[in-house]
Order: C-alpha cells, then structure tokens, then sequence
C-alpha cells in the first residue's frame, strides 16, 4: 500500500449554482400598482440571486447544517487515512522481524483496510452530492412558488436572474423586486419553523 492523499469533499453553495432562475408564467392577474415597461407590453421584474441567497434564511439555515455534515465527515476520513497511513509505518517497520506468514497477513489487512477506505470515501462523496442535488431542488421549489403567486399577484410575466455573469446588462432599479422576495420568502419560512419575529437584515437589498 502507498501513501494516501486525503481528499476533502467540498460542495458549492454559489449563487450561481444555487439559482439559476428564469421563470415565465402565463395568464397574470389583473395588473395591479407594480412597475412595468410600458402598457400592454410585457411586465418583468428581475431578482439579484447573490443578494437573495445572502439574505434567504432558509438558505443561510440549510448551508450551515451541510457545511457542518460536510466537516465532519472529511474529518472522519481524515481520521481513517491518518490510521492507516500510522499502521502502514508500523508495518514497514517491523517487516525484517516477521515471518513470511505475518508479513503476508499484515500486507493482505492493510490492502483491505485501504480498499475499505476508498469506498468509504466515495460513498461520502456521493452522499454529499445527492444532499445537495436535493437541496437545489428544494430552494428551486421555494423560490419559485412564491415568484409564481407574487406574480399572478403584482401582473408579472416573467422574472429574471440578475447577476455580472448573467446575460442581463442592465436593469432599471424599479423593476428590482429583490427586497420583496426576501422579505416575502423569509416570512413564509419563519412561519414553517415557527419563528415569527424578522431579523433586522431582512430588508437588505
């Protein structure tokens, strides 16, 4: 067996991963008091998604408990690899002193232990992966089902992600809904844990 590498399983919670949002909705509500290109044109609005997750608490919430899964399962890896690697020098220094049996058993549970540990790893990876393809889905879920009621709502058509790697180049500040979004999402989310009292950030835009 060789030295093994630990590998640490990092995840990415970027805005640009966590929220690629175009979403377009047919038959709006009437048009109500909200800001719009020009009459009987299409109504859009747009959402800053870096400053949407930076102010989403049930974002902020979920990223903390993965980060902290995430911590302790590269540690429990670590752990193993660092027992393996102690257990290997072990080994190689007691080798000259072993019978061919001893050194043929010693060599053949190290080889397991180390085959074990790369599936470990590998399951760990995969587990982490589905976590957060699953939390995707979820965020997705949240955000636009309220983009979809706030829409019928406010006579929007269509929403779009603003961000400097977006394809949006500019964005006229009334059509900015950011701030509603957070605060309407954060609202309904404090509502589902029971939290009732807004956290003096929510306004943020």
């Amino acid at each position: 067996s060789s030295r093994r590498r630990h590998t640490r399983f990092k995840c990415d919670w970027s805005s640009d991963v966590a929220l690629p949002i175009y979403l377009q909705f047919s038959k709006p509500a009437a048009p109500a008091a909200a800001p719009a290109l020009a009459s009987g044109t299409l109504r859009i609005a747009y959402v800053k998604s870096d400053t949407l997750l930076k102010y989403y608490e049930f974002f902020k919430s979920e990223q903390a408990k993965f980060q902290s899964k995430e911590a302790k399962l590269s540690k429990d890896v670590e752990n193993r690899e660092v027992s393996l690697q102690k257990d290997l020098e072990s080994y190689r220094a007691a080798e000259g002193n072993m019978t061919r049996t001893e050194i043929y058993n010693a060599q053949a549970q190290l080889t397991k232990r180390g085959e074990n540990l790369e599936l470990f790893k590998q399951s760990v990876s995969q587990s982490l992966m589905a976590e957060q393809d699953q939390f995707q889905k979820d965020l997705y879920g949240r955000i636009s089902g309220f983009l979809k009621k706030y829409c019928e709502e406010n006579g929007f058509q269509l929403v779009v992600q603003y961000t400097p790697a977006s394809d949006v180049l500019y964005g006229a500040e009334p059509l900015d809904i950011t701030a509603k979004v957070i605060e309407g999402l954060n609202e309904a989310y404090r509502q589902e844990s029971g939290k009732l009292k807004a956290p003096a950030d929510n306004k943020k835009k």
